[in-house]
């Protein structure tokens, strides 16, 4: 294998920052810069939340709904300045706001199953969607 296929076979896992033959740019695309604050400003707010709420005492469902929010709120944002939507942390975000209303209603049922259950449907129901778009 010569190095223009080998670089080839790496072009969909590069980095942002280099060009289609592996060069770096001199100066990285405004949305990688915007990618960057965004992650910048939603972890310095999750570090902040979870600081002041442990500081006053919030209940754990509280904390876990604030980070959920937090997160979701980042991924918005992302959207709405033209960036790249992370489909994991929306997943997750949604995770974190259905566990602290499920520790806030004090529910009996123990929340991992559930969500396992939920996993697997969800990926019952997004395989039997793809394959009813394919030919």
């Amino acid at each position: 294998m010569c190095i223009a296929e080998g670089i080839a076979m790496m072009k969909p896992i590069m980095h942002a920052n280099h060009g289609a033959r592996g060069h770096r740019h001199p100066e990285p695309p405004e949305s990688s810069e915007r990618e960057s604050l965004l992650d910048a400003i939603g972890w310095s707010l999750f570090f902040i939340w979870i600081g002041v709420a442990w500081l006053i005492g919030v209940e754990s469902g509280y904390i876990l709904l604030g980070i959920g929010i937090l997160t979701l709120l980042v991924q918005a944002a992302r959207r709405l300045f033209g960036v790249r939507v992370e489909g994991f942390w929306v997943l997750i975000g949604c995770g974190f706001f259905v566990a602290g209303y499920w520790e806030l209603w004090n529910l009996n049922i123990p929340l991992a199953p559930v969500i396992l259950i939920a996993a697997g449907v969800g990926i019952l129901v997004w395989q039997w969607m793809r394959r009813r778009k394919r030919p």
